[in-house]
């Protein structure tokens, strides 16, 4: 009796190191018909052992414990091989559909034009499936339908459902990010505005956000840590950039809007004093401005960008120094006037009469004054229109290759070669 107990337990775990041997080698295959036909031979190889465990339970085992793991173990083998059958009969529309999601994970750019109508659309992301992915998802509810009504057809809706549906929305964020870097590479071509790097800015913040969306969802597929970590320093470095490009148009845009208020101020009618003033104050700060935009620059990198703004910090530079040694002159004169009243009242009482004179000289020299300050006005307005001019120029000239050249350092090829294909489908 304890023999046949025995023998039956050989029989059983003989069985099971088949089946493990089977399983150990659908581990290390990809064809889903060598797939459903191991996970079938082992689910039939534990139904041997079971049967080999309750022979051995009558004669005096205790496997029944056992037993009952091993019937659920194989209704999960039977569910694989089923699952895997049910790929095999489709293997050719599921290849298809991998091949194309495989070929759009590869992405390094999208083309200008298609980019632009993807960012200039009312919902970018819809813009991005609509091109890129609807084709692709009307092949996959074929596909989900076309699979059996089993328990593996049901395994497979459920794992590959899920799986599918992070697949194409990891891609819709992905692509959506990268139209909004061509698009931001567009104003890199043709003349440049006071608002080219604001709107740079823009598309490159939009960029970060979407590719940032597209994270949790290739994480959820299972690509390698590795691309999740440079896309997470893709968006920072996005960010930054949008930053630094978006402050960089506000400064242009204020020292823009600052000289055609020294122009105004300039052709304004009222008297030398306040003009002298007003644009003694201008220039300064207008000076101010073309010296940061200057550091930062070079800080950047952007030293051509920087050096073609040293004509029109040099005409500032003059405006400022004249208008501030002109206004100082008449600040002079206005005080020199005051006291030369006041030595003529003093002259009733005949006290420091000589003093009148000299006050009397002084007023004299304000009118020296005056006349070179009317003097330096009647050429300054050339100098303000060819600071303006210097300014007009380099905003259309070299704004865009600014924007062209912070953008290099997204290398789009490099950041996103480490993509990598779509893993296995793990449903074990």
């Amino acid at each position: 009796r304890q023999a046949m107990m025995y023998k039956y337990m050989a029989d059983g775990y003989s069985a099971l190191a088949k089946v493990y041997s089977l399983i150990d080698q659908a581990n290390s295959t990809n064809d889903y018909g060598q797939l459903a036909h191991d996970y079938s031979h082992a689910s039939s190889l534990v139904g041997d052992a079971i049967q080999a465990f309750s022979n051995a339970n009558n004669y005096g085992g205790n496997f029944s414990v056992m037993i009952s793991q091993l019937q659920s173990m194989q209704g999960n083998l039977t569910q694989l091989a089923e699952f895997y059958s049910a790929l095999a009969q489709n293997e050719g529309l599921y290849n298809n559909i991998m091949s194309q999601v495989k070929s759009l994970l590869r992405t390094q750019q999208i083309p200008v034009n298609t980019a632009l109508e993807i960012v200039n659309s009312s919902d970018p992301a819809e813009t991005t499936y609509r091109v890129y992915l609807k084709s692709v998802d009307e092949e996959i509810h074929r596909f989900m339908s076309s699979l059996p009504d089993n328990q593996g057809g049901q395994l497979a809706r459920e794992r590959l459902g899920s799986y599918f549906y992070d697949i194409i929305n990891a891609l819709k964020y992905y692509l959506t990010g990268l139209a909004f870097i061509s698009a931001s590479q567009t104003l890199s071509n043709g003349s440049g505005s006071t608002d080219t790097l604001s709107k740079e800015a823009s598309y490159l913040r939009s960029a970060s956000n979407y590719l940032s969306e597209s994270i949790p969802f290739f994480q959820a597929i299972g690509v390698q840590q590795d691309f999740i970590n440079q896309l997470n320093n893709t968006v920072s470095q996005l960010r930054s950039q949008a930053n630094t490009l978006g402050n960089l148009g506000n400064q242009i845009a204020q020292l823009n809007s600052l000289m055609n208020q020294l122009n105004n101020e300039y052709n304004a009618v009222q008297d030398p004093y306040t003009k002298t003033y007003k644009i003694m104050t201008l220039s300064g700060q207008a000076l101010n401005l073309v010296n940061q935009i200057i550091s930062e620059l070079n800080q950047m990198g952007a030293g051509d960008q920087a050096q073609s703004l040293e004509s029109l910090k040099h005409k500032l530079e003059k405006i400022h120094e004249n208008a501030t040694n002109y206004y100082n002159s008449l600040t002079f004169q206005n005080a020199s006037q005051s006291f030369s009243q006041a030595w003529s009242d003093f002259s009733s009482w005949n006290i420091l009469g000589g003093l009148e004179s000299l006050g009397q000289g002084v007023a004299e020299s304000g009118e020296d004054v005056l006349a070179n300050v009317d003097a330096w006005l009647s050429t300054l307005g050339t100098v303000i229109n060819d600071g303006i001019s210097d300014l007009q120029n380099w905003i259309e000239s070299k704004v865009p290759g600014l924007a062209g050249q912070i953008l290099a350092g997204v290398v789009t090829g490099a950041i996103f070669a480490l993509i990598q294909l779509i893993p296995g489908v793990d449903v074990a």
